[in-house]
């Protein structure tokens, strides 16, 4: 028999076997994928680097042409002071999350986790052999509980992940709560992670917000980015991370040791995303923006569905409790009745009594699950 190692046993399967492959009509609101194609000129870019031969290893940390490009774009946009130097890319923002969690945790180190949260993070925690510290967002309008965060922290915190915009929750953390945040992360000495793939994607007049920016937060953040939500990049796997001193150099051996590069024809294609793809990125945004809008009106249109106003990203994370059933009955349920797939709550923790609806997926689609669905929940068993 083969010995697996013990650690896999705190590492959930989270929310991917629920359903199987979907079948025919199906409308799915559980993906976190753009429906929109990679922008042309991204593709023309990477097809010229094929046929130019640019298919071989190239340096770990990553070509110094993006990497400029990336520490450019850190300065102008998010107001970190970062060089190339202390950039690396990597293979998606998944990787950099990683990359930061073994750099950074040993046996028995605590790593915080305002929840519920993206699966991955606890899993990642799990592996390196760290203990997940979740902590329960405010109910009222997820944002981090400052106060449960600060009980939380102890002796052995190494670090705390934020996502903002969040998955899955919609929530964009405003500046006095990154600010409460730092001011713990530097009485108490740990390092945040923060996972900041969605900060083109806030709406209503809301900032997005680096907390590297922060006084006395440019070394001990990790900040994690990438290009596959932004310019519907998914498959394409091109991320990156910022960090200082010794923190991004074990993170470079980290990266080293797992993955030797990023996929070679992927640099040019991204540089050319970071210089010319803007409109396209903005004219997303847009129409995911409209789909906010109708998601949220029409959910709240439905017998025991309340869908607080998603700020960011492309999920919205409804309140299903006064129906009853377990989320994960309910996602089977309606699955089954209205042919829909939905993220059930209880898939992340403290998520019972939610679900999460993704709408990033064409508006007519979206449209039409909500109409199934207000159709099936009345045939639920009371």
């Amino acid at each position: 028999m083969v010995r697996l190692s013990g650690k896999m046993k705190n590492v959930g399967k989270g929310f991917y076997g629920l359903f199987g492959p979907p079948p025919q009509g199906v409308i799915r609101f559980t993906v976190g994928e753009p429906d929109f194609d990679t922008p042309d000129p991204i593709k023309m870019a990477a097809i010229t680097s094929l046929v130019k031969g640019d298919t071989h290893y190239i340096d770990s940390d990553g070509r110094l042409s993006l990497r400029e490009a990336i520490a450019a774009k850190l300065k102008a946009e998010n107001g970190i002071a970062a060089d190339a130097k202390e950039v690396i890319v990597t293979i998606g923002g998944k990787e950099a999350i990683f990359d930061a969690v073994l750099a950074l945790t040993d046996v028995g180190d605590e790593v915080i986790i305002p929840s519920p949260a993206w699966p991955s993070y606890d899993a990642m925690v799990a592996i390196a052999g760290g203990r997940p510290m979740p902590v329960k967002v405010r109910p009222d309008n997820y944002h981090p509980d400052i106060e449960a965060i600060k009980s939380a922290v102890s002796k052995r915190t190494k670090a705390i992940i934020l996502n903002s915009p969040n998955n899955p929750t919609g929530a964009v953390f405003d500046r006095g709560e990154f600010k409460a945040i730092a001011d713990l992360a530097i009485d108490h000495d740990f390092v945040v992670i923060s996972d900041e793939i969605y900060e083109y994607m806030v709406y209503g007049g809301r900032k997005h917000v680096s907390i590297a920016t922060l006084p006395d937060m440019r070394d001990r953040t990790v900040t994690v980015n990438g290009f596959s939500k932004a310019y519907a990049m998914t498959g394409w796997r091109i991320g990156y991370m910022h960090a200082t001193g010794d923190l991004i150099g074990s993170m470079k051996l980290v990266h080293m040791h797992a993955t030797t590069c990023a996929v070679s024809f992927g640099y040019d294609a991204a540089l050319v995303g970071l210089k010319e793809c803007r409109p396209h990125v903005d004219r997303m945004v847009k129409e995911y923006d409209r789909r906010r809008t109708m998601v949220r009106d029409g959910l709240n249109s439905i017998p025991g569905f309340k869908c607080p106003e998603p700020e960011g990203a492309f999920y919205a994370f409804v309140n299903v409790s006064a129906l009853g059933m377990p989320t994960r009955d309910l996602a089977k349920h309606l699955f089954k009745e209205a042919n829909v797939m939905i993220i059930p709550g209880a898939d992340f923790t403290f998520g019972e009594g939610y679900m999460r609806f993704s709408y990033a997926t064409a508006y007519d689609k979206c449209e039409e699950g909500i109409e199934r669905i207000k159709k099936a929940v009345p045939k639920l068993k009371k």
